[in-house]
């Protein structure tokens, strides 16, 4: 896994004001690339740009491509004319490297004031030609706090589900999960640093569906998702989290848990407790979308004294809040119904209230 760190740029930050953030899969494949006859990729980005994108501050994306095409850069061209003068982006690909890019972009109106990326290993089956990887910004959302964000889009499994831990896929992804969990804690820790007013979010399209399957029993982990439990956070899980959610996102969970985080999963908490439907179809009616919960807002809360990390956001008066998913649907007589096969997550954030001499 390769790590490419960006100097420090330090600006004055903006006054502390509420900032409004999505993560959104754009579902902006490659040329070439396309279902059902055709995504529609370039109306579909003239109407986001149009009309979802002055609606945030900050957005993250996922499948936004810019190998062979000039889709990304025009949408960082357009998004900057509407006040989004700040980015980060995964690079473009290679073809002597025989790969596309990873698809992730970071657009922020609030001053970026330090940016990098990790690029994982190459995937299995369609993935192996993408760069996955992390994207990082740090933005500055109030004269004294940073918002540390990190945004990917793991390795995919085909073909239903649920899956196997033992699938390649799901292998593949687990190892990308501690990669980025790692990436996370020596960027944290060399340089970016994590202050009192700082908040860290990590969100994108996991690809590990949180949703447990309705046919299993469910009143244990297996033998092989217990030992990597185990074996990644110390300790065995609770009942309530075996029956809760699905094996995999556990070991999602404690994975990201192994370099002194506690993990809050913000949509997961505002939904009740429970973890909505994602995942969607751009021809509502004639595709059927699949029934997965796979993108994520979390929080990663560094362990105080205490031990707990239990404050979540609450410290200082910093927060986020309105956490919910978008549909994203678009007015009739089109050929298409929403922006994406995705649904958006959004929240507001609200930075410190004031300096408190930490």
């Amino acid at each position: 896994m390769s790590e490419t760190p960006i100097p420090p740029v330090p600006k004055a930050a903006p006054p502390a004001i509420p900032v409004r953030i999505l993560t959104l899969n754009l579902f902006l494949r490659p040329p070439l690339v396309h279902s059902h006859g055709s995504d529609h990729k370039a109306d579909r980005l003239a109407r986001f740009i149009k009309t979802i994108l002055p609606l945030y501050d900050v957005v993250a994306l996922q499948e936004c491509f810019a190998f062979a095409t000039d889709r990304r850069d025009k949408l960082i061209a357009e998004a900057a004319e509407i006040g989004f003068k700040y980015h980060a982006a995964c690079n473009k690909g290679s073809l002597v490297k025989g790969k596309v890019d990873g698809g992730l972009l970071l657009l922020s109106r609030l001053e970026i004031v330090q940016q990098a990326e990790c690029e994982f290993a190459r995937g299995v089956h369609s993935d192996w030609m993408a760069a996955k990887g992390v994207v990082y910004a740090k933005i500055a959302t109030s004269p004294t706090s940073h918002l540390h964000l990190f945004t990917t889009h793991l390795q995919a499994s085909y073909g239903g589900g649920p899956h196997a831990l033992t699938e390649p896929s799901v292998q593949t992804r687990s190892g990308q999960i501690a990669g980025a969990s790692g990436f996370i804690s020596r960027l944290l820790s060399n340089g970016a640093g994590v202050k009192p007013f700082d908040r860290v979010l990590f969100v994108g399209d996991f690809n590990v569906n949180g949703r447990p399957d309705p046919n299993a029993t469910a009143t244990a982990a297996s033998p092989a998702g217990a030992a990597a439990i185990a074996r990644t956070s110390g300790s065995s899980l609770p009942q309530a989290a075996l029956t809760a959610h699905s094996e995999e996102y556990n070991l999602m969970i404690a994975a990201l848990k192994t370099h002194g985080w506690a993990v809050r999963d913000l949509l997961y908490e505002a939904s009740g407790h429970e973890h909505p439907v994602t995942t969607g179809t751009l021809f509502e009616g004639t595709v059927a979308a699949s029934e997965s919960s796979i993108d994520y807002m979390f929080e990663l809360v560094p362990l105080g004294d205490g031990g707990s990390g239990s404050s979540g956001g609450a410290t200082h008066g910093a927060g986020f809040r309105d956490v919910k998913t978008e549909e994203f649907r678009v007015e009739p007589g089109l050929p298409y119904t929403h922006i994406s096969d995705h649904l958006g997550v959004s929240c507001v954030f609200d930075p410190p209230a004031k300096d408190d001499g930490a």
